[in-house]
């Protein structure tokens, strides 16, 4: 249940300017989807085997600097979500063993001193 984030070239969409659109691909379980990074260009500049820049392209630093802020931003959110989700796991967890317990107490207590906060 991994999710990996890269940069493409998305060379089935040739623009006007006859440049691809660069777009990021997210999959998870199998699953794929691609949000445009806001750039485009020739795909004869594109290095479709390690899916960066080649050494010609130009604006090659500027490229890269938006790639990698790119998939920063998106590790980010991955990491929000796990910690969202194993808190939400805890929670589930207490309520499950405070239901048996009938000590509801507790359960309040614990919302009031670690709230959830997303």
């Amino acid at each position: 249940m991994s999710t990996t984030v890269s940069v493409v070239c998305y060379k089935s969409k040739v623009l006007k300017n006859n440049e691809s659109p660069l777009m990021l691909r997210v999959c998870k379980n199998g699953k794929r989807k691609y949000e445009s990074i806001g750039i485009s260009l020739n795909p004869k500049y594109w290095d479709f085997k390690a899916n960066k820049p080649t050494s010609n392209c130009p604006n090659r630093e500027h490229i890269e600097k938006v790639i990698t802020e790119k998939r920063r931003a998106y590790a980010d959110k991955i990491l929000e979500l796990k910690a969202m989700v194993l808190t939400t796991y805890i929670y589930i967890l207490l309520f499950s063993v405070l239901k048996i317990s009938k000590d509801w107490s507790l359960f309040f207590n614990m919302l009031i001193i670690n709230p959830v906060v997303y």
